[in-house]
C-alpha cells in the first residue's frame, strides 16, 4: 500500500508538470500609476516566459463597457501584450488569448488600483501613507420572510486608514430608488463602518467608493451574500 502510494503522487506530480500554458491559465499582472483626483493610469500584461508569449498571435482585452470601444485587440508582444488606460475604477477584464495554432482560451482577471505597488516612481496620494492599511467590504443579512432580506453593507479597516474617509458612497442595482446613496457617519464599529442598510430580495454587486478627506477616491465592490451573512 505504501508503494501504491507513492506512485499515485509521483504521477499526480507529472502530470501537473505537463500542463502546457493554455490549460494552467496565463498570468495576468497590472501596474497603476495614480494621477490625483481619484485617477489612475494603469498598464496591463501578461507575466509570461519569451517562450510562451512567442506561441501566441494576439490578445484580446474586453474593458468596462463604459469605455469607448471597450474591445481592444493586441498583437505586439514586446512587453507581455501590454494594454495601457486610465479610469478612476477598479473592475473584472475580460482576457481572450488567441494562440498561434488557432486555438483560444479565455480567462478573466481584476483590475487592481490599490492592493498592489504602483508603478515605480509614481506619486503617492496625499493623505494616504504607504503604511495605510487595507479596506475590505462585507455585509451581514436578516431573513424578513418569504424571499425578503434586510442587508447591511459597510467597509472595515484599522483606525489610522477609518480617521482618513470622509464618506463612502454605495451604487446599488438601479431597481431600488435612490440606487447612489452616501454615507458621512462611520459609525462605533471599525470592523462594521460607514453602514447601509436596505431591504430587498435578490443579492447583486455593489458599488463602493470610498471618498478621503484629501479629495482622492477608492473604488472597491461587494457581492452580497444572505447565505451566510458575510
Amino acid at each position: 500500500m505504501k508503494v501504491l502510494t507513492t506512485f499515485v503522487i509521483l504521477t499526480t506530480a507529472a502530470t501537473a508538470c505537463a500542463q502546457t500554458p493554455a490549460q494552467r491559465g496565463l498570468q495576468v499582472r497590472n501596474t497603476y500609476r495614480y494621477h490625483g483626483q481619484g485617477q489612475y493610469e494603469w498598464t496591463v500584461f501578461l507575466n509570461e516566459s519569451r517562450s510562451t508569449l512567442d506561441r501566441i498571435g494576439c490578445v484580446e482585452y474586453t474593458l468596462h463597457p463604459t469605455y469607448p470601444n471597450p474591445v481592444r485587440r493586441v498583437c505586439d508582444s514586446s512587453g507581455g501584450f501590454r494594454l495601457s488606460s486610465d479610469g478612476w475604477g477598479e473592475f473584472t477584464l475580460f482576457v481572450k488569448i488567441e494562440w498561434k495554432n488557432q486555438r483560444a482560451t479565455r480567462q478573466q482577471y481584476r483590475l487592481d488600483l490599490h492592493t498592489r505597488q504602483p508603478t515605480a516612481g509614481a506619486p503617492v496620494p496625499a493623505g494616504r501613507p504607504p503604511g495605510m492599511g487595507p479596506i475590505r467590504t462585507g455585509n451581514n443579512a436578516r431573513r424578513l420572510g418569504g424571499n425578503q432580506w434586510e442587508w447591511t453593507v459597510f467597509i472595515a479597516a484599522d483606525d489610522g486608514t477609518l480617521g482618513q474617509i470622509q464618506c463612502v458612497q454605495y451604487t446599488l442595482h438601479p431597481t431600488f430608488p435612490d440606487p447612489i446613496r452616501r454615507i458621512c457617519e462611520r459609525g462605533g464599529r471599525g470592523d462594521a463602518a460607514f453602514p447601509l442598510t436596505a431591504r430587498g430580495w435578490g443579492t447583486f454587486e455593489v458599488g463602493i467608493k470610498v471618498e478621503f478627506r484629501d479629495g482622492s477616491a477608492r473604488e472597491l465592490r461587494h457581492m452580497l451574500r444572505f447565505e451566510s451573512g458575510k
